[in-house]
């Protein structure tokens, strides 16, 4: 027994090295296999590779294989027309939209004091003289007319007028609204007038600001922005229309705060907050300019289209797109048909009383329910009968053809195609004699010549490049733009990238202009302004992309701005007679026709 036990010691000693040899043999097979496997995956990305070289390189030679075939041949890419440009023309649409994203000016050291003057500059021309003439001008017979209405609470049946009539309202509470405003000419007995001219001549002051910030929203440069605004401040029709009697400032301002918010909503964050809000407050706009006149149709037109493009180039699937078009689509028209409609109760139960404009009105029902102001119960608590939404829709479209219907001529009526280029007849708007004297006193209605050919060389640049970008895609032919712009190739870039809202702007103004080739009756030179309005910011574009272009020092571009104002100014200057009705000879009188076109 005592032979066959072994020490414990020994038994130990001799099953440890057995134990680490068997250990370490299977370590090393377990080495070799990952060895092996790793190997195997290198071997298999490396044939990944070269399969995925070899792909492209098949997929450049077909490439190279389909550029040498005819085009019939070629597998045509189905792209929008705009979209293939915006390809073409180096567009990219997210850089666009993200350029600037605030109202908020980004230098106030300089943009506050530029602002500011501009601001006052603009007040001091327009209330420059504002009692002068102290006589009824030219519409301020049927414009104090309606006002005097509104005082009494007579019914009269354009609604536009209600806008001046209740801003005359808040400046002149104590107005008696006796003065008859018969004719043109006929003297004012009191300064009340004046508390009708105020409120068209404060609007027509805020032009020039409200066109400065719509130029920086747009990403137009300091300098440019300016000078744009220069172009407004010196443009002497809206300075005219701005001191009278009269509802058209107030289009024009609806009309550039209506685009700058519209241009707001597109650098926005889509469905955000800031977006909703914005889209609202600029269809709030669109239907303030919307019931002032019916012509601000065009600018509704424009923006549809900018709406449009948006929508196929920032959504794919049709589900996005249509609930991007149902959303931005009420969006825009719920808040302008409720402005439309709410201004039209507003005028329905202001004027309770039966008047002069009874004869112009459209609904018998209506008429009927109208107060008699010589019946003693005319004083009783009233509300007129009647639904407001289908009696204002009727009398939208009945309004239409009655202006439409209108018929006879006037001395100073013009024709549309006469407009763009300045040669259309300019409008008397009143002329007096002064006693003892060679020299009479005029107020005229003309716009500044140098804007107005200014704008309209720039609008027809515009249309050569878009022909000439058309041209490119109808070839099929891009236009190549290397990595290293050269001053002309940066300069069609920037062109290229305001082609979007560049081509707004021009559907705006071609759509506003052609409407009148379709009026019946006669036309004048002053329904070209807020046309004219519309075109101005892509002025603003052109001009900005050649100054970023072809002049990169800052004082220089500062110069060029001061160098392109003096004819604009010179203009308005030799024509201040005119605005301010100074007494003029004869012969300076026959001087300021720059046409003969110009008499009537």
């Amino acid at each position: 027994m005592k032979k066959n036990k072994i020490p414990r010691s020994k038994n130990k000693k001799r099953a440890k090295p057995k134990n680490k040899k068997v250990i370490k043999t299977k370590n090393k097979t377990e080495i070799k296999t990952q060895i092996k496997e790793k190997e195997k995956e290198k071997e298999k990305v490396k044939e990944k590779v070269k399969e995925q070289e070899q792909g492209t390189l098949n997929k450049k030679e077909k490439k190279q294989t389909t550029k040498n075939k005819p085009q019939n041949q070629q597998t045509k890419i189905k792209m929008t027309y705009f979209q293939y440009l915006c390809k073409v023309a180096t567009f990219d649409l997210r850089k666009y939209r993200n350029t600037h994203n605030s109202l908020i000016y980004r230098d106030l050291k300089i943009e506050i004091p530029i602002v500011l003057f501009i601001t006052l500059l603009s007040f001091a021309t327009r209330f420059y003289r504002l009692e002068t003439p102290d006589s009824v001008i030219f519409d301020e017979v049927h414009f104090g007319g309606f006002v005097n209405d509104y005082h009494r609470g007579e019914y009269f049946f354009d609604i536009h007028k209600l806008i001046l009539s209740a801003s005359a309202k808040v400046f002149c509470p104590d107005y008696s609204a006796e003065f008859s405003f018969a004719k043109i000419g006929q003297q004012f007995p009191n300064n009340d007038y004046m508390c009708l001219r105020i409120p068209t001549a404060i609007i027509g002051s805020l032009l020039c600001p409200t066109m400065y910030m719509l130029c920086r929203v747009l990403n137009i440069s300091i300098p440019v922005s300016t000078f744009v605004s220069i172009m407004i401040l010196f443009e002497n029709s809206v300075i005219t229309e701005s001191r009278l009697i009269v509802t058209d400032p107030f289009l024009f301002f609806f009309i550039l705060v209506s685009i700058m918010f519209c241009i707001k909503v597109t650098k926005l964050r889509l469905y955000s907050k800031l977006w909703y809000f914005f889209i609202f407050v600029a269809g709030i706009t669109l239907g303030c300019a919307f019931s002032v006149k019916v012509t601000a149709i065009g600018v509704i037109v424009g923006v549809a289209f900018h709406e449009l493009i948006f929508i196929h180039d920032i959504h794919k699937d049709w589900k996005s797109t249509l609930k991007y078009i149902l959303i931005r689509g009420f969006a825009y028209l719920i808040p302008m048909l409720l402005i439309y409609y709410i201004s039209f109760y507003f005028h329905f139960n202001l004027m309770p009383y039966s008047g002069e404009g009874d004869a112009y009105s459209f609904d018998d029902q209506f008429i009927g329910s109208l107060i008699n102001k010589t019946d003693p119960l005319a004083s009783l608590p009233y509300r007129h009968p009647v639904s407001t939404i289908p009696l204002t829709t009727k009398m939208t479209f009945k309004m239409q053809q009655y202006n439409m219907g209108v018929e006879g001529g006037h001395p100073f009526s013009s024709n549309w195609t006469s407009w763009p280029l300045h040669t259309c007849t300019v409008m008397n708007y009143w002329e007096k004699k002064i006693p003892n004297s060679s020299e009479k006193r005029y107020v005229f209605c003309l716009g500044n010549p140098i804007v107005w050919w200014f704008n309209l060389a720039a609008i027809i640049f515009y249309l050569l490049y878009f022909l000439r970008g058309l041209i490119s895609v109808i070839r099929n032919k891009p236009q190549g733009i290397e990595k290293k712009y050269s001053r002309s190739q940066y300069f069609w870039a920037l062109i290229d990238s305001t082609m979007l809202w560049g081509s707004t702007f021009v559907i705006m103004y071609l759509v506003s202009l052609t409407i009148y080739a379709g009026v019946p009756r006669c036309t004048f030179l002053y329904h070209y302004t807020p046309i004219l309005l519309t075109a101005v910011p892509l002025t603003a574009l052109v001009l900005d992309a050649f100054v970023k272009s072809f002049i990169p020092k800052k004082s220089l571009k500062w110069f060029t701005v001061a160098i392109l104002s003096i004819p604009i100014i010179l203009g308005y200057v030799f024509f201040i007679p005119w605005i301010y009705s100074f007494p003029i000879t004869t012969e300076q009188f026959d001087k300021m026709f720059w046409f003969k076109s110009w008499h009537a």
